[in-house]
């Protein structure tokens, strides 16, 4: 059965930038499957506090921003507006660390079920042909994001078929999706990006949500009797 990734509105459309040679724009992996640059409502969408980051102009509420390892110089956190931001407010990521440091950007933790399969999506804009933004899915045994699962592998989730590497050339949006471990009752959005240098990398609305089942209609030119 084909499914559909996606979730929530746009707040505007945008044209679908090409990604480096390293991303196509759309791709099946064994893990599932990433889209970029295309997005429909969807139901089943969980709430992540704050995923827009217009809660408040100067701080990511709700978020975990920092550097790895912890303290390293270099790395910086901004929320912009205006030309820079996709809508609103959005996040701004600088790495010129020396020292190969990552910047780390984490989401509060929501509340899953076992054994679902559910998608995430975000927005991305990076100036950077050096980067790589790598998405994990910390999995939690627990309500409240504190106890991680046992699996191993599982607690925290790499999701390395759908890293975002290099220049994007624009807004582009990203989608994908996981199956909760048998343990996980919370789980939280964790991205993890390698120096920045030259650039630097944009973020914006964070969706995640149980996967729909895919109903036909798109068909993409190959006709069915």
């Amino acid at each position: 059965m084909r499914k559909q990734c996606g979730s929530g509105r746009w707040k505007r459309i945008f044209s679908v930038a090409v990604l480096s040679a390293a991303t196509c724009v759309c791709f099946a992996t064994a893990a599932g499957f990433a889209a970029f640059g295309e997005e429909t409502e969807q139901s089943g969408s969980i709430s992540v506090p704050n995923p827009d980051f217009e809660e408040n102009a100067e701080t990511a509420v709700s978020w975990t921003l920092e550097a790895y390892p912890y303290g390293a110089e270099g790395v910086d956190f901004a929320l912009v507006s205006g030309e820079e931001a996709y809508a609103g407010n959005s996040l701004k990521v600088t790495d010129v660390s020396t020292t190969g440091a990552h910047a780390i950007v984490r989401s509060a933790a929501v509340s899953v079920e076992p054994e679902t399969e559910y998608f995430v999506s975000f927005r991305i804009n990076s100036t950077s042909g050096d980067t790589v933004v790598s998405p994990c899915i910390r999995q939690f045994s627990d309500a409240d994001g504190t106890v991680g699962v046992s699996q191993i592998g599982e607690s925290y989730y790499w999701l390395s078929d759908y890293n975002v590497v290099g220049a994007t050339g624009g807004w582009t949006y990203v989608c994908m999706y996981f199956t909760t471990s048998a343990e996980a009752h919370s789980a939280m959005i964790h991205l993890e990006m390698t120096p920045t240098l030259g650039g630097a990398v944009w973020l914006d609305e964070f969706r995640m949500g149980i996967q729909p089942e895919y109903d036909g209609g798109f068909n993409g030119g190959f006709e069915t009797e």
